[in-house]
């Protein structure tokens, strides 16, 4: 797969499988709407943004625990086309993105001079 450089705190999978990298990432309280995918100089970004819900009026919390904000991850993708075509999927709150590898490449032969 080569190797893997990322920052930020977002949790992710990534697995090779079948021609193609699977990233999946712990997005939960997220809708598909609040996060953005780009794959740009082999730099897989995924980045999410929640704003707070608005409040009702006369609404007071015992316990107030989801968060609200944004959060982000970046990882090199050494290999990986600039341009790759990513499918995306979203289900449970988890993004599935599907990122296709480039072509091994083709060995080439050596003829001999003699």
């Amino acid at each position: 797969m080569g190797r893997l450089f990322d920052e930020g705190t977002l949790p992710v999978d990534i697995s090779e499988q079948e021609g193609e990298l699977l990233v999946k990432a712990s997005l939960t309280w997220f809708e598909a709407e609040d996060i953005v995918v780009q794959v740009d100089e082999s730099v897989l970004s995924i980045k999410a943004k929640h704003s707070e819900e608005h409040k009702e009026h006369g609404e007071r919390f015992c316990r107030r625990e989801r968060s609200f904000g944004s959060v982000c991850r970046r990882i090199a993708l050494s290999g990986i086309v600039h341009d790759a075509e990513v499918e995306t999927e979203l289900k449970n709150g988890v993004p599935a993105l599907h990122i296709p590898l480039p072509e091994k490449p083709k060995q080439i032969e050596i003829k001999n001079g003699d």
